[in-house]
């Protein structure tokens, strides 16, 4: 979504080792303690700051997931703990510690878009508190001591850590058996194409909020390197993959503590070809009018939205011509909502629907089949009343026909990019029909960027346009051109 950092792809080929040292790299530094917060007690592998393995308690400093960047007094580290046993946070400055805990409470997270949906544990940082956990297991912690004074109060979060693939629960892996010191998480055989990307999360979201009052967020996913919140990493070869996530307590930064082994187990032959076409009679049977179709995002399908007459033809290739002989208007499988022309309408070997109007056409690689259904087009976000679809659901502000365009109009103001950061998602639309319901629909998702419409496609998060309440927003799809006025 949602939602992910952008930044320059580094690709997996069948063997990925993501490792930033972990435990046991480089000199040994158990034996000192640096001035830090530090995650302690019975219910950890680490006893006290003064005991000999105190430095692998060191929690990392925290980057606001808001702005990107570091927060002072905001940490957050990932550790194993001991249901039942107290555990405490301590801030080392020279000879001085301070002791701090809360009295957690377990409930839904604070609201944020794109936020985990699972139960924590949160509350109000103080002084000469220790904490529980009611179950062993593995926990992310992360707190804000409020050193900017800008909060009501210094909070922490405890969320329980269970891994996904992708933040998507039907893709969770199975961890090891419960220890403080070493964990693994595994899922085998799933299958991924070239270029499908992947991040390692957890409770089915990408960042938790921290705080209830102010915008202080931390990532709940690691990218590439192991990095929280880094840039996904990309699959290079299509196969089965063994994920194996593994977790050895060490202090300091996040990726210091995991390591990445995904390999590949057996390499699958590419279905999916590197481009799709649309051509017919809308674009008047012309390769240089044709239409680049739109990959679904990390799905073997392509997609477009299309106004059609009845009774006219259309047809697809992998090449924008006729020479090669690739052309075709449907696979071995389904096909729904559309049918073969008839010679008398010289539409023999093209497909044709029965009704003008728009149309949304998804060639399924993955299901082998072809639908063409009427296409629903909706605008989300801060520019369209501030809805966000969960996961495939249809939702935000539909689009209507006028004539051969689509059109809806603006209910508040969206800023978009504000110096280099992204404020609210600006101007976003996605198409929608029974065919993608299962796929979360920023997977297929447009803007408009110098008077085009721009699709996302396979690749991440896209540039962001501002609008004000009340502007039109006119798609013309066949024309590939979008307007705001």
């Amino acid at each position: 979504m949602g939602v992910l950092v952008m930044g320059a792809l580094a690709v997996a080929g069948c063997s990925k080792n993501n490792n930033n040292g972990g435990a046991g790299g480089g000199k040994d530094i158990d034996n000192i303690a640096e001035d830090g917060f530090y995650v302690v007690g019975a219910a950890t592998a680490v006893e006290s700051v003064t005991a000999s393995n105190a430095a692998k308690g060191l929690m990392g400093a925290g980057i606001n997931e808001v702005d990107k960047t570091a927060r002072a007094g905001l940490y957050e580290k990932y550790v194993a703990l001991e249901g039942g046993k107290e555990f405490e946070l301590v801030l080392k400055e020279g000879t001085n510690e301070t002791h701090y805990g809360a009295k957690l409470e377990e409930g839904e997270p604070y609201d944020v878009a794109y936020g985990v949906t699972i139960n924590v544990f949160k509350g109000e940082l103080a002084q000469n508190l220790k904490m529980k956990v009611p179950e062993s297991g593995f926990y992310h912690i992360a707190l804000d001591l409020n050193k900017a004074g800008d909060l009501p109060n210094a909070s922490i979060i405890v969320a329980p850590v269970e891994w996904e693939i992708n933040a998507s629960a039907d893709r969770k892996m199975t961890a090891s058996e419960f220890n403080k010191e070493k964990m693994t998480w595994t899922l085998k055989d799933v299958e991924m194409k070239k270029g499908d990307k992947y991040k390692y999360a957890y409770g089915n979201g990408w960042k938790i909020k921290v705080t209830p009052a102010a915008e202080v967020n931390i990532e709940t996913n690691l990218g590439e390197g192991m990095v929280s919140g880094a840039t996904d990493i990309v699959i290079a070869k299509s196969g089965k993959y063994t994920f194996e996530l593994v977790w050895n307590l060490a202090g300091g930064k996040v990726e210091k503590s995991f390591t990445d082994n995904t390999k590949c187990t057996e390499e699958i032959e590419d279905k999916l070809p590197d481009n799709l076409y649309m051509i017919g009679n809308y674009c008047d049977w012309a390769w240089e009018k044709a239409s680049d179709m739109i990959q679904v995002n990390g799905y073997d399908a392509f997609w477009a939205v299309k106004y059609l007459k009845a009774n006219e033809g259309f047809k697809f290739n992998t090449v924008k011509n006729w020479d090669e002989g690739k052309d075709f208007f449907k696979l071995t499988g389904e096909l729904t909502g559309a049918h073969e022309g008839t010679e008398e309408t010289n539409n023999k070997g093209n497909l044709v629907v029965d009704a003008d109007g728009f149309y949304l056409v998804v060639v399924d690689y993955a299901a082998d089949k072809i639908v063409v259904e009427p296409a629903q087009v909706y605008g989300v976000g801060a520019a369209f009343g501030g809805v966000w679809p969960k996961g495939g659901e249809a939702a935000g502000t539909l689009f209507t026909a006028e004539g051969e365009t689509l059109v809806a109009t603006t209910t508040a103001a969206a800023e978009g990019v504000v110096d280099g950061q992204d404020k609210d998602g600006g101007l976003r639309m996605y198409v929608y029909g029974a065919c993608l319901e299962a796929h979360d629909w920023w997977k297929h998702e447009f803007v408009i960027l110098d008077g085009k419409i721009a699709y996302r496609g396979n690749g991440g998060d896209q540039e962001r346009v501002a609008v004000n309440a009340g502007q039109k927003i006119i798609l013309d799809f066949n024309a590939g051109t979008g307007t705001i006025q």
